[in-house]
């Protein structure tokens, strides 16, 4: 059995862990409270009440238990209570084991991006299409089976073809075009195939011809809601149209 010092010490070490946010964790912000957070290696998304999303960024800018819990107790008194610390650490305990906190030290993370207006692209898109066809008949299997797997899988492709394949960014007439030829080839696969699949087999379509196009997804609230879409340098563009991307803050750009 160890000294009493010795006891200490171990202590200390323990106390002194930080909580950190991963790199593979996106957030996003309600407008009406709350937040939203994506895994990017599951994709899966937890969307958070007020009070857990702040004491969920109070950990992220202290990396401390006791400072995050304190002060979002500060600015309530309502919150001071052993009560609210407990449901607190039972929070971080759920947090750390999904992995949406991690005992390290704080990650560096990129700024979330901000909706701008939707492109209107031109209507001249008919031989662009026709070119695309083909090519969307033979890549939109693999956009379907990556949407059914882990999601970091998705991140990581996306990820490589963006750093070392593609050379030169997509247009706005290109990726409509890519976006019109996946939704083509829709009849010819059953099962769900919806925003995701259609941005993420347009980002590939252009891949092929090494153009990159940035795939985004975002949130929505009252209700809480998921759409996902390709954007340009021109800006946002989303298909099906009867999706507003405006109401969508992106929660992750890839």
């Amino acid at each position: 059995m160890g000294s009493p010092m010795q006891a200490q010490a171990a202590e200390r070490i323990v106390m002194a862990i930080r909580l950190g946010i991963p790199e593979h964790v996106q957030d996003v912000s309600q407008p009406t409270g709350g937040g939203v957070l994506l895994d990017l290696n599951s994709g899966r998304c937890y969307a958070m009440n007020p009070t857990a999303y702040e004491l969920w960024r109070e950990w992220h800018r202290s990396g401390d238990f006791d400072l995050g819990f304190q002060a979002v107790a500060d600015r309530d008194p309502d919150y001071c209570g052993e009560r609210f610390r407990s449901d607190s650490r039972r929070l971080a305990d759920d947090l750390l084991r999904k992995g949406l906190l991690i005992t390290v030290p704080e990650v560096s993370r990129r700024p979330g991006g901000v909706v701008r207006v939707v492109v209107r692209c031109s209507e001249s898109v008919g031989s662009e299409l026709s070119g695309l066809a083909l090519v969307a008949l033979l890549v939109m299997p693999l956009a379907l089976l990556l949407v059914r797997m882990p999601f970091r899988l998705t991140v990581w492709l996306t990820g490589w073809l963006r750093e070392y394949w593609c050379c030169g960014e997509a247009t706005p007439e290109q990726a409509l075009s890519a976006i019109l030829a996946t939704r083509s080839t829709t009849r010819y696969h059953p099962g769900r195939i919806a925003c995701l699949e259609l941005s993420l087999g347009a980002v590939l379509i252009l891949a092929v011809r090494r153009r990159h196009l940035s795939l985004v997804i975002g949130v929505a609230d009252n209700p809480c809601r998921f759409h996902a879409w390709v954007e340009t340098k021109g800006g946002p563009l989303g298909y099906p149209t009867d999706a507003d991307i405006a109401e969508f803050r992106p929660i992750c750009t890839l």
